[in-house]
Parts: C-alpha cells; sequence; structure tokens
C-alpha cells in the first residue's frame, strides 16, 4: 500500500511493502516530477527481475550487480540490485511528514531501519543497518534515484572532479575502466545524451576526487553556486532518530534549464565517498533516466570491489549509518 508524505513544498508518494520505494517526489511551487516515472505498462511487464521497476528511488543494498561471491569460505548469491528493492518492509511508525520502516534478511542476517522524511523542501532519508549473524558481511550501500530525464538538462558534479571512469561497454566511451579527465574532446561529462542517441552510460569519479573540492568558495563543475539551501534553513526535525542534525552541503545534483529547478544531493563524502552518474536515454529498455548514485564501495559489485581494494566488510554485530537529502528549488530562491 502506498503511503503519501505531505508539506508545504513537497508530496512524496513511498510503497513501504515494496521496497520503500520512492514513486513520487513532486515539487509543488514549479509542479515538477523528480522522480523517473515508470514507462508503458505493457512494456514493463513484459521484463524481468529488477528491470521491470527501473524507475522512482530505491536503495540498493547489499550489492547492484548480481553474481554469486565466496567469503570466508561461504558461498552466496548476490541478486540483481540487492535485495532491498522489492522487501516487504514493515511500518514501525508514520506522520504526515515521515515514515519508519524495517525489514530483515533471511539470505544475509542484517536488519534494515529506513527513515523517510520531509523537511521544507528537502526529502530526509536515514538507513540503519545492523549485522545480525555471526559472519562478517560483505556489502555495498548504493542509493539508486533515478531522476526525470531532460535533454537540456545539466549534470552537476563537484568542483575538483577531474577524472571520470567509465564502467560499461560503450560505443563512444569504450571499454569498461577506460578514464576520461573531466574535460575532453570524446564524452561531454556535463550533458546527458541526446533523446534520439538510444544511448546509456555509467561512470564514476575517480575515487579521492568526491569531495576534493569542498571547502568555502566551492562550486560546481556546472557552474552553480555551493548555495544549495533547505528553505533557508538547515535544521532537520530528527524526532526520535538521531539522524543528521543539519542538512550537508550538497555533493552534486543537476540542473533543468526548461523548468528552471535543481535537483541537489546533500550527504557525509566520508561515509560515501565513491559517486556514480547513470544516464540513458532510450538505450537501456527504451527508457529515460537518471541518476546520481552516492556509494561506499567501489564498484556496483562486491567481488570487483574487493579487487580494487574498495569493499566495506560489517562485523557481526556491528553497524552502519547513512544520511542522506534530496532537495528541489527554484533558480530565483538560490
Amino acid at each position: 500500500m502506498e503511503k503519501i508524505l505531505e508539506n508545504e513544498c513537497l508530496r512524496v508518494v513511498i510503497t513501504p511493502g515494496f521496497g520503500g520505494k520512492i514513486t513520487s517526489l513532486f515539487h509543488k511551487e514549479s509542479s515538477f516530477e523528480a522522480a523517473a516515472q515508470p514507462g508503458e505498462k505493457e512494456k514493463m511487464v513484459s521484463r524481468r527481475g529488477f528491470s521491470r521497476y527501473a524507475y522512482g528511488f530505491d536503495d540498493a543494498f547489499p550489492n547492484i550487480d548480481a553474481e554469486n561471491f565466496v567469503w570466508n569460505g561461504k558461498e552466496k548469491r548476490y541478486p540483481d540490485h540487492g535485495e532491498i528493492w522489492n522487501a516487504d518492509f514493515t511500518v514501525l511508525s508514520q506522520g504526515r511528514d515521515f515514515v519508519r520502516m524495517v525489514w530483515e534478511s533471511r539470505v544475509f542476517s542484517y536488519r534494515y531501519e529506513k527513515e523517510v522524511r520531509l523537511f521544507s523542501n528537502a526529502l530526509v532519508m536515514r538507513c540503519h543497518i545492523a549485522n545480525i549473524g555471526e559472519d562478517e558481511l560483505p556489502a555495498i550501500w548504493t542509493w539508486h534515484g533515478l531522476m526525470c530525464y531532460e535533454e537540456d538538462m545539466e549534470i552537476l558534479l563537484p568542483f575538483g572532479t577531474g577524472r571520470c571512469r567509465n564502467v560499461l561497454s560503450e560505443r563512444m566511451l569504450g571499454a569498461p575502466d577506460t578514464i576520461y579527465p573531466y574535460d575532453n574532446p570524446v564524452y561531454d561529462f556535463r550533458r546527458v545524451p541526446a533523446a534520439d542517441s538510444r544511448r546509456a552510460v555509467k561512470y564514476y569519479l575517480e575515487p579521492g576526487e568526491v569531495g576534493a573540492g569542498r571547502g568555502e568558495g566551492m562550486h560546481y563543475a556546472g557552474g552553480m553556486p555551493a548555495a544549495a539551501h533547505c528553505g533557508g534553513e538547515t535544521r532537520f526535525v530528527g524526532g526520535d532518530v538521531p539522524a543528521c542534525r543539519e542538512l550537508l552541503p550538497a555533493v552534486g545534483g543537476f540542473y533543468y534549464p526548461s523548468r528552471r529547478i535543481f535537483c541537489m544531493l546533500h550527504y557525509d563524502v566520508k561515509k560515501l565517498p565513491y559517486l556514480g552518474v547513470w544516464v540513458t536515454a532510450g538505450g537501456f529498455e527504451g527508457d529515460y533516466n537518471c541518476a546520481l548514485e552516492p556509494s561506499d564501495g567501489f564498484y556496483d559489485s562486491v567481488r570487483k570491489a574487493g579487487e580494487n581494494g574498495r569493499l566495506p566488510v560489517l562485523a557481526s554485530g556491528a553497524a552502519a549509518d547513512f544520511g542522506f537529502a534530496v532537495s528541489l528549488f527554484s533558480k530565483e530562491k538560490m
């Protein structure tokens, strides 16, 4: 059953029984829908697995890429885009502008608590993941928020972004793990592929570059000043959950010129040090959407992250917390 969260700025639709997926993030002032919407019903039904539900905002945990992985002599199957996206969460508490929910994994033995809350023009999320099993849990957490695609939109990456790593086999960007300077003659990382290109691209900022340009006077590679405030206020309504007490500075986002709307992501780059970018302009199943994907592992599969020396491992009895926010505001209010 869907839950609707609403305040004076935003209206959000969330489905606790299906991964806590956010299917709508609607900015009232501009009548702008930020969340990518599903395609034609007949086309979506014909798909299998996660691709049938490739819209809206999900959490990808404990992985993105499907694979069998052996850790400490035990093999487990990591499913496509993890377990959370279709998990049947139990609602713990809810109100007009918040919902708290929980789910436990039988396969990987963890407890996943999730809170979604509205504060002014920001959608605030917090995840608390506890390893309740006896074994270590090698796992990657990635925010998989598929946003609205518009051909003239701009991708705003942190100032200091110097290199981007292609992670898909793509006709222009070439083989996976090809690294490009941010400014290059092959691909414009500020833009999305044209609507008629039938392309899908995914790349990561090279490790160490997310947050490298942070500090006073920080600007975005798209030219936007780092004034991504939450309605002029920065306090969260923490309630009974000790989430981040202040809205963290924006790390990156999107600008929609025809709508004059910014969509910015706020999070702690120390906890989520890696940033992926996904865009499909008809290249994946005919879909049109895009995402900035902050992650604590590099990249996408637990095996690959282990080979890169960038695989988080949650010890038995330990827990991890991630605070995250998405703000929407018009250019006139900067």
